[in-house]
Order: structure tokens, then sequence, then C-alpha cells
């Protein structure tokens, strides 16, 4: 191996492994891992309704199932729609801003989720 190979592969390993937010692929639940803090599995067999919107550029993404509704809000949420309707998205993860570059820059980002009760129907998200 050259010098060159041999350098770069040194600062490959020394850069920080890159984050999701978002997992996809075919799980009977949803895992929704709030930062240091919960970690909850919803069936998808309970999913009720879901929304997405852009909100003063941000996106909103509401998902409801029986007994709660997940609110996640951060960047690039939109592109997860058919993966959220096909009941692909395994994983949902919010991050603190200072994880933003270890996240790629087209990759959904979430920087919040809440758990609600679920709404009567879904509201516009955006107030």
């Amino acid at each position: 191996m050259s010098s060159l190979q041999q350098s770069i592969e040194r600062r490959r390993a020394a850069e920080p492994a890159l984050l999701s937010c978002v997992e996809v692929s075919a799980q009977p639940t949803l895992v929704v891992s709030i930062w240091q803090g919960k970690n909850l599995a919803f069936p998808w067999s309970s999913f009720q309704k879901a929304s997405v919107e852009e909100c003063d550029g941000r996106d909103e993404l509401a998902v409801a199932f029986t007994h709660d509704e997940i609110v996640a809000t951060g960047e690039n949420l939109q592109k997860i729609w058919p993966d959220i309707t096909g009941f692909r998205v395994a994983l949902l993860r919010d991050l603190p801003v200072q994880y933003r570059s270890r996240v790629g820059r087209d990759a959904p980002f979430i920087t919040k989720i809440e758990i609600r009760p679920p709404p009567a129907s879904l509201p516009k998200i955006c107030d």
C-alpha cells in the first residue's frame, strides 16, 4: 500500500462515523429513540394516519397510532414519506443540532421527537 493510500485510510479511520436519524427495513414495529431518553416501539398494526409538511424551513412529520402520536421535527423528512406510507420505517431517532455534520447533508435529520396523545384528526401542524 502506498503512503498516500495509508494516509487516506488513517484519515478515514479518524473521521466520525455517519449517524442516521431514520432506518428503513421491513419490520412489524416502528422504534422511536428519543435522545438521552426513552426508546419506544409502535406496532405498525396500530397505525392510524400520518402527515408531513414543511413549516418555516423545517419539516414536521406526524404519525398517529391507536394510543399515541409521534411528531418529529427536522430536515428532509419529506423524503421518507414513501417509506412511512409503505410501513418500512423501522427507526426514528432525534439528535442534537451539533450532530448535523455527522448525518449526510441530504439525509433526513430529526432534531426533536414528541410523543403525544392521538388527536381526533390530524390538524395542520404548522400554526
